[in-house]
């Protein structure tokens, strides 16, 4: 078998650069996304990341579907694909060890694993993120941001609970 043969394959990012020049011209280029065969080889050892939160976005969340009702009809929808697209990795955020019980509903566990694992997500989510964010953001107030700072602060100084399950 000719070895040389395999190494001049093109990369799945040169083949999208040259199907799609618009999605690559516009966004740079997307070797980002397509390299994961690392990320493969970390998912089938069972590699869980390791999350460390600098702001409470299950807080912001929960003050967002406080404030406005329709929130929801926005981020349930995409909180329903990032959960098909975990299974569709094998990814279980249940793996996780986590510092307080209630941080078990946040879905930064799974948002850090499909970073790492999932080219089409890191795609998605540099497409849609940036609009969720600014939308989060505008329906919050500054000591809300604060806010959320301190609790994950103080749930950073806390012990880790819970052991990773198999």
């Amino acid at each position: 078998m000719d070895v040389d043969h395999i190494l001049r394959v093109p990369s799945p990012g040169a083949r999208a650069a040259r199907e799609f020049p618009s999605v690559c011209s516009a966004q740079g280029s997307l070797r980002p996304f397509l390299d994961s065969s690392s990320a493969r080889r970390r998912a089938r050892d069972g590699y869980v990341s390791e999350v460390i939160c600098k702001i409470c976005a299950l807080f912001l969340i929960r003050r967002c579907y406080e404030r406005h009702w329709w929130f929801r009809l926005v981020r349930e929808p995409l909180v329903l694909w990032m959960r098909a697209l975990a299974w569709w990795n094998g990814i279980d955020v249940r793996k996780h060890v986590v510092r307080r019980p209630e941080c078990r509903n946040c879905v930064r566990f799974m948002k850090a694993e499909l970073e790492e694992k999932s080219a089409m997500f890191r795609f998605l989510d540099t497409l849609i993120g940036p609009h969720f964010k600014k939308l989060r953001d505008s329906m919050l107030q500054p000591e809300e941001f604060q806010e959320a700072k301190r609790i994950a602060a103080d749930a950073a100084k806390e012990p880790v609970t819970g052991e990773v399950k198999p």
